[in-house]
Protein backbone atom coordinates (compact mmCIF):
# COMPACT_ATOMS: atom_id res chain seq x y z
CA UNK A 1 0.00 0.00 0.00
CA UNK A 2 1.59 3.03 -0.94
CA UNK A 3 2.29 5.90 1.47
CA UNK A 4 0.24 8.47 -0.62
CA UNK A 5 -2.34 6.16 -2.42
CA UNK A 6 -4.27 6.15 0.75
CA UNK A 7 -4.51 6.64 4.58
CA UNK A 8 -6.21 3.61 5.74
CA UNK A 9 -4.72 1.57 8.47
CA UNK A 10 -1.46 -0.23 8.25
CA UNK A 11 1.93 -0.91 9.32
CA UNK A 12 3.11 0.25 5.64
CA UNK A 13 0.98 2.97 6.04
CA UNK A 14 1.97 4.17 9.66
CA UNK A 15 5.49 4.02 9.18
CA UNK A 16 5.37 5.93 6.69
CA UNK A 17 3.41 8.92 7.90
CA UNK A 18 5.20 8.77 10.89
CA UNK A 19 8.48 9.40 9.49
CA UNK A 20 6.84 12.28 7.25
CA UNK A 21 5.21 13.85 10.10
CA UNK A 22 8.23 14.18 11.79
CA UNK A 23 10.35 15.44 9.06
CA UNK A 24 7.97 18.05 8.62
CA UNK A 25 7.80 18.36 12.63
CA UNK A 26 11.78 19.48 11.71
CA UNK A 27 11.30 21.24 8.90
CA UNK A 28 8.79 24.10 11.00
CA UNK A 29 11.50 24.14 13.47
CA UNK A 30 14.37 24.95 11.01
CA UNK A 31 11.80 27.68 9.40
CA UNK A 32 11.50 29.39 13.24
CA UNK A 33 15.00 29.09 13.80
CA UNK A 34 15.37 30.98 10.24
CA UNK A 35 12.89 33.44 10.77
CA UNK A 36 14.33 34.32 14.65
CA UNK A 37 17.64 34.44 12.67
CA UNK A 38 16.38 37.06 10.13
CA UNK A 39 14.51 38.84 12.67
CA UNK A 40 17.84 39.64 14.69
CA UNK A 41 18.56 43.30 12.75
CA UNK A 42 14.92 44.22 13.38
CA UNK A 43 15.22 43.96 16.99
CA UNK A 44 18.21 45.64 16.65
CA UNK A 45 16.83 47.98 14.65
CA UNK A 46 13.68 48.08 16.86
CA UNK A 47 15.75 48.27 20.35
CA UNK A 48 17.62 51.38 18.66
CA UNK A 49 13.99 53.61 17.43
CA UNK A 50 12.52 52.58 21.57
CA UNK A 51 15.70 53.58 23.11
CA UNK A 52 16.34 57.16 21.55
CA UNK A 53 12.62 57.80 21.37
CA UNK A 54 12.57 57.67 24.90
CA UNK A 55 15.52 60.00 25.24
CA UNK A 56 13.88 62.48 22.97
CA UNK A 57 11.24 62.34 25.94
CA UNK A 58 13.29 63.14 28.54
CA UNK A 59 12.35 66.93 30.40
CA UNK A 60 13.85 69.59 29.01
CA UNK A 61 15.48 72.28 31.33
CA UNK A 62 14.56 75.56 31.94
CA UNK A 63 16.69 77.13 29.50
CA UNK A 64 15.57 74.97 27.06
CA UNK A 65 12.25 75.25 24.82
CA UNK A 66 11.06 71.51 24.41
CA UNK A 67 8.52 72.42 21.45
CA UNK A 68 11.35 70.43 19.45
CA UNK A 69 11.54 67.26 21.76
CA UNK A 70 7.62 67.58 22.14
CA UNK A 71 7.29 68.00 18.21
CA UNK A 72 9.74 64.75 17.49
CA UNK A 73 7.82 62.66 20.07
CA UNK A 74 4.87 62.87 18.54
CA UNK A 75 6.22 61.04 15.73
CA UNK A 76 5.31 58.01 17.15
CA UNK A 77 2.51 57.16 19.59
CA UNK A 78 4.16 56.96 22.72
CA UNK A 79 1.53 54.15 24.17
CA UNK A 80 2.69 51.96 20.66
CA UNK A 81 6.25 52.39 21.40
CA UNK A 82 5.35 51.58 25.64
CA UNK A 83 3.89 48.46 23.90
CA UNK A 84 6.97 47.19 21.59
CA UNK A 85 9.22 48.00 24.50
CA UNK A 86 7.28 45.00 26.48
CA UNK A 87 7.93 42.78 23.44
CA UNK A 88 11.89 43.12 23.28
CA UNK A 89 12.31 41.84 26.17
CA UNK A 90 10.67 38.55 24.92
CA UNK A 91 12.18 39.07 21.42
CA UNK A 92 13.69 35.87 21.12
CA UNK A 93 10.97 33.92 22.69
CA UNK A 94 8.15 35.32 20.88
CA UNK A 95 9.79 34.95 17.22
CA UNK A 96 10.67 31.06 18.00
CA UNK A 97 7.51 29.80 20.18
CA UNK A 98 5.05 29.56 17.22
CA UNK A 99 6.96 27.14 15.49
CA UNK A 100 8.62 25.60 17.97
CA UNK A 101 5.53 24.49 20.07
CA UNK A 102 3.70 23.07 16.37
CA UNK A 103 7.49 21.30 16.01
CA UNK A 104 6.60 20.14 19.83
CA UNK A 105 3.40 18.50 19.22
CA UNK A 106 3.99 17.00 15.34
CA UNK A 107 7.14 15.76 17.18
CA UNK A 108 5.56 14.22 20.44
CA UNK A 109 2.81 12.60 17.56
CA UNK A 110 5.63 10.98 15.74
CA UNK A 111 7.23 8.93 18.61
CA UNK A 112 3.91 8.09 20.15
CA UNK A 113 3.02 6.63 16.62
CA UNK A 114 6.39 5.54 16.58
CA UNK A 115 6.05 3.78 19.94
CA UNK A 116 2.85 1.81 19.15
CA UNK A 117 4.55 0.03 16.05
CA UNK A 118 7.20 -0.98 18.34
CA UNK A 119 5.31 -2.14 21.20
CA UNK A 120 1.83 -2.92 19.55
CA UNK A 121 -1.46 -3.71 21.91
CA UNK A 122 0.84 -2.94 25.26
CA UNK A 123 0.99 1.43 23.54
CA UNK A 124 -1.91 2.34 22.02
CA UNK A 125 -1.46 5.18 20.16
CA UNK A 126 -4.10 7.51 22.31
CA UNK A 127 -1.35 9.81 23.20
CA UNK A 128 -0.15 10.05 19.34
CA UNK A 129 -4.13 11.03 18.64
CA UNK A 130 -4.13 13.71 20.95
CA UNK A 131 -0.67 15.43 19.94
CA UNK A 132 -1.98 15.42 16.53
CA UNK A 133 -4.97 17.34 17.66
CA UNK A 134 -2.54 19.58 19.66
CA UNK A 135 -0.61 20.13 17.27
CA UNK A 136 -3.15 20.82 14.24
CA UNK A 137 -4.35 23.90 16.71
CA UNK A 138 -0.60 24.65 17.20
CA UNK A 139 -0.33 24.41 13.58
CA UNK A 140 -3.17 27.11 12.69
CA UNK A 141 -1.29 29.74 15.10
CA UNK A 142 1.79 29.19 13.69
CA UNK A 143 0.51 29.30 10.45
CA UNK A 144 -0.89 33.04 11.15
CA UNK A 145 2.69 33.78 12.54
CA UNK A 146 4.60 32.81 9.72
CA UNK A 147 2.14 34.54 7.09
CA UNK A 148 2.26 37.26 9.20
CA UNK A 149 6.07 37.55 9.24
CA UNK A 150 5.93 36.86 5.35
CA UNK A 151 3.66 40.06 4.79
CA UNK A 152 6.01 42.35 6.58
CA UNK A 153 9.02 41.33 4.22
CA UNK A 154 6.91 41.13 1.26
CA UNK A 155 5.59 44.53 2.10
CA UNK A 156 9.13 46.00 2.93
CA UNK A 157 10.02 45.40 -0.65
CA UNK A 158 6.76 47.98 -2.63
CA UNK A 159 6.96 51.41 -3.12
CA UNK A 160 4.37 52.19 -1.59
CA UNK A 161 5.73 51.36 1.30
CA UNK A 162 9.17 53.08 0.73
CA UNK A 163 6.95 55.71 0.13
CA UNK A 164 4.66 55.60 2.85
CA UNK A 165 7.16 55.32 5.50
CA UNK A 166 9.52 58.23 3.54
CA UNK A 167 6.68 60.34 3.79
CA UNK A 168 5.41 59.55 7.24
CA UNK A 169 8.91 58.74 8.96
CA UNK A 170 11.93 60.14 7.25
CA UNK A 171 10.70 63.30 5.51
CA UNK A 172 9.73 64.77 8.93
CA UNK A 173 13.25 63.73 10.33
CA UNK A 174 15.09 65.33 7.33
CA UNK A 175 13.25 68.41 8.26
CA UNK A 176 13.67 68.73 12.18
CA UNK A 177 17.36 67.80 12.45
CA UNK A 178 17.73 71.34 11.21
CA UNK A 179 15.96 72.37 14.16
CA UNK A 180 17.67 70.25 16.88
CA UNK A 181 21.16 71.89 15.05
CA UNK A 182 19.91 75.12 15.66
CA UNK A 183 19.12 74.03 19.33
CA UNK A 184 22.55 72.86 19.75
CA UNK A 185 24.10 75.65 17.90
CA UNK A 186 22.11 78.34 20.56
CA UNK A 187 23.26 76.51 23.19
CA UNK A 188 26.77 76.22 22.16
CA UNK A 189 26.65 79.97 21.48
CA UNK A 190 25.37 80.85 25.44
CA UNK A 191 27.56 78.65 26.87
CA UNK A 192 30.96 79.65 25.17
CA UNK A 193 29.50 82.93 26.04
CA UNK A 194 29.42 82.51 29.52
CA UNK A 195 32.70 80.26 29.76
CA UNK A 196 34.20 84.19 28.02
CA UNK A 197 32.80 86.84 30.18
CA UNK A 198 31.41 85.08 33.71
CA UNK A 199 34.38 85.58 36.56
CA UNK A 200 33.51 82.33 37.99
CA UNK A 201 32.55 79.38 34.74
CA UNK A 202 31.95 76.75 37.01
CA UNK A 203 29.53 78.15 38.85
CA UNK A 204 27.74 81.10 36.88
CA UNK A 205 27.97 78.80 33.34
CA UNK A 206 26.23 75.78 35.39
CA UNK A 207 22.83 76.27 34.13
CA UNK A 208 24.42 76.80 30.19
CA UNK A 209 26.38 73.57 30.13
CA UNK A 210 23.45 71.61 31.22
CA UNK A 211 21.45 72.99 28.72
CA UNK A 212 24.05 72.51 25.70
CA UNK A 213 25.00 68.76 27.40
CA UNK A 214 20.70 68.51 26.61
CA UNK A 215 20.73 69.61 23.24
CA UNK A 216 23.68 67.87 22.68
CA UNK A 217 21.71 64.54 24.16
CA UNK A 218 18.93 65.52 21.90
CA UNK A 219 20.40 65.69 18.71
CA UNK A 220 22.37 62.64 19.08
CA UNK A 221 19.01 60.76 20.21
CA UNK A 222 17.13 62.00 17.08
CA UNK A 223 20.21 61.30 14.45
CA UNK A 224 20.19 57.93 15.42
CA UNK A 225 16.20 57.78 15.79
CA UNK A 226 16.14 58.52 12.27
CA UNK A 227 18.95 56.64 10.68
CA UNK A 228 17.45 53.48 12.49
CA UNK A 229 13.92 54.41 11.27
CA UNK A 230 15.38 54.81 7.89
CA UNK A 231 16.83 51.17 7.59
CA UNK A 232 13.69 49.63 9.18
CA UNK A 233 12.20 48.31 5.93
CA UNK A 234 15.46 46.92 4.62
CA UNK A 235 15.83 45.08 7.33
CA UNK A 236 12.87 43.61 7.36
CA UNK A 237 12.67 42.44 3.95
CA UNK A 238 14.38 39.24 4.66
CA UNK A 239 11.36 38.07 6.87
CA UNK A 240 9.73 37.13 3.41
CA UNK A 241 11.24 34.23 2.64
CA UNK A 242 11.38 32.51 6.10
CA UNK A 243 7.96 33.53 6.74
CA UNK A 244 6.52 31.96 3.28
CA UNK A 245 8.61 28.55 3.92
CA UNK A 246 7.51 28.55 7.02
CA UNK A 247 3.89 28.96 6.81
CA UNK A 248 4.03 26.07 3.41
CA UNK A 249 5.80 23.82 5.70
CA UNK A 250 3.49 24.10 8.44
CA UNK A 251 0.23 23.58 6.59
CA UNK A 252 2.07 20.85 4.75
CA UNK A 253 2.42 19.52 8.39
CA UNK A 254 -0.89 19.86 9.67
CA UNK A 255 -1.94 17.93 6.30
CA UNK A 256 0.25 14.99 7.21
CA UNK A 257 -0.64 14.78 10.38
CA UNK A 258 -3.92 14.01 9.32
CA UNK A 259 -2.58 11.47 7.47
CA UNK A 260 -0.98 9.82 10.62
CA UNK A 261 -4.26 10.50 12.24
CA UNK A 262 -6.20 8.49 9.83
CA UNK A 263 -3.46 5.43 9.37
CA UNK A 264 -3.79 5.83 13.42
CA UNK A 265 -7.87 4.61 12.86
CA UNK A 266 -8.24 8.53 13.94
CA UNK A 267 -11.96 8.27 15.78
CA UNK A 268 -12.10 4.62 15.95
CA UNK A 269 -10.19 2.04 18.23
CA UNK A 270 -6.85 1.61 17.04
CA UNK A 271 -7.15 -2.43 18.21
CA UNK A 272 -9.96 -2.83 15.82
CA UNK A 273 -8.31 -1.58 13.00
CA UNK A 274 -5.23 -4.26 14.03
CA UNK A 275 -8.02 -6.73 13.58
CA UNK A 276 -8.40 -5.89 9.64
CA UNK A 277 -6.12 -8.15 7.36
CA UNK A 278 -5.15 -5.23 5.53
CA UNK A 279 -2.81 -3.85 8.73
CA UNK A 280 -0.76 -6.60 8.85
CA UNK A 281 0.00 -6.04 4.66
CA UNK A 282 -2.48 -9.37 4.21
CA UNK A 283 -4.75 -9.42 1.70
CA UNK A 284 -8.21 -11.13 2.07
CA UNK A 285 -8.86 -13.41 -1.24
CA UNK A 286 -12.14 -13.54 -2.96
Amino acid sequence: MGCFGCCRPGKSNQRCFTVLVALAAAAILGCALWVLSASMKVKDNTSCIVDNFNQLGAEAPPGINSTISDEASGLVDQHVIDQVDNVLDWWMVSMIAPGAVSFGFLFLAAIFSCQSLMCGSACPPRLSKCFIVLGLIAGVVATVYFLLCASLGIAANFSSTSDAWHRNVEAPCDTMVSDFNNQLADANSTLTQCLQMAPSPATQCAEAARDYAYASKQLEAFTDFCSCASQYLRDAQPLAAPGISGSVLTILGMILSLGLCSTLACCRSYESAKADADFNGVSVKK
